[in-house]
């Protein structure tokens, strides 16, 4: 299967906002001329099924040849209000191994709102996804429980069965530090805001002094990101500008973006091998066209190193004499080299010989 034309792809996520209209479809075809990424995840593209045909084959994305794989919003989907700007979508030069649409939970409706693509690469799992915001109170235990626990056991899952490491990208709808948000604000799922005694909107974070501004539930959350950061995922834009502060969203008129108030909320995030593969990371600030602007990364392939397998304990020599540990250890050992081969495709023969010479010399006499 044909892999990247380099060893450094140019992958992007942008929350465009909706594709439903034609200045959001020329808008999206423009930023393809001119930045040629490699792929390209978007967010809350509002698109039904019935909506796809008519941007799928439209001349602005077919004629630049990219495979195109969209995650659409299900027609009675649990909750109209979310579910009218959710939907995802990949734009890929390079056919993926393998795709999955939505994380398989009963315990979330990412599934019918469109919200997770995963694509298995050659080297990398890249998870797209557009986390739900905690704007609407009625739903808020399931985006700050549900939502969340399921995505951490989706990537556990990921992690221990692939056995290969994973980019998490896309609207988080969450700033985790007090250089994500403008006047240092951050507030846990319900927490009051200082001066109106009431969570905040992101008119609150945005001008935490005026009284003026109505009340309304919680819409920035530092606990997501705090819990990918301790399952041993690193944000990758802080990896390279720890002290820069740069944003992703601001609010629609008046420019905010010429004053730099608004939020991060939109990452990418990385585990394992990827964490020191990391060559760029940072944010189209002069993309227009949304109220988010496109984020970009570039991992070099070359320094990304298989994940160790995970490791087989061998009995000790003198419990190997009877005939049910001798098969026992047989059986592991085939388990072994089962997984060697089928990271053939992926780390190349040297890599395979050297796991096989590992499981054989482990395997019993006999």
């Amino acid at each position: 299967m044909k892999g990247f034309d380099s060893e450094k792809p140019r992958i992007y996520t942008w929350n465009v906002n909706g594709l439903t209209n034609t200045t959001g479809r020329t808008n999206l075809r423009r930023f393809l001329t001119e930045e040629n990424p490699d792929v390209l995840c978007l967010n809350r593209t509002q698109l039904e099924a019935k909506d796809l045909a008519s941007v799928q084959t439209r001349d602005e994305l077919s004629s630049l040849h990219y495979l195109q794989y969209w995650n659409c919003i299900k027609a009675g989907s649990t909750d109209a209000s979310d579910s009218t700007g959710t939907a995802t979508a990949i734009l890929t030069k390079v056919k993926p191994i393998g795709v999955s649409f939505g994380m398989g939970s009963d315990r979330d409706d990412s599934d019918s709102e469109g919200r997770v693509i995963t694509m298995e690469f050659g080297k990398f799992i890249l998870v797209s996804c557009y986390s739900p915001p905690a704007h609407d109170p009625d739903r808020l235990e399931y985006k700050t429980l549900k939502w969340d626990r399921a995505l951490h056991d989706y990537l556990q899952a990921l992690v221990s069965k692939r056995h290969k490491y994973v980019i998490l990208c896309g609207d988080m709808s969450s700033a985790h530090s007090t250089m994500d948000n403008p006047r240092g604000m951050i507030m846990a799922p319900g927490e009051a805001h200082p001066k109106t005694a009431a969570p905040p909107t992101r008119a609150h974070l945005l001008n935490p002094e005026d009284l003026s501004i109505p009340k309304g539930p919680a819409g920035i959350r530092s606990d997501r990101m705090m819990g990918l950061l301790n399952f041993g995922f690193v944000d990758s834009f802080r990896r390279l500008h720890p002290k820069e502060v740069k944003y992703t969203c601001w609010n629609l008129g008046a420019n905010p973006r010429i004053g730099n108030k608004g939020w991060r909320f939109d990452y990418f995030m990385v585990n394992g091998g990827i964490i020191d593969a990391i060559e760029e990371s940072d944010m189209l600030t002069a993309v227009m066209g949304s109220d988010h602007c496109p984020i970009k990364l570039v991992p070099n392939l070359a320094k990304i190193q298989a994940p160790a397998l995970p490791p087989i304990e061998v009995p000790e020599e003198e419990t190997r004499k009877s005939a049910r540990v001798k098969k026992r250890d047989a059986k592991l050992c085939m388990k072994r080299l089962g997984q060697a081969r089928r990271m053939q495709h992926s780390w190349g023969n040297a890599r395979v010989e050297e796991l096989n010479e590992q499981a054989e010399e482990k395997s019993p006499e006999g």
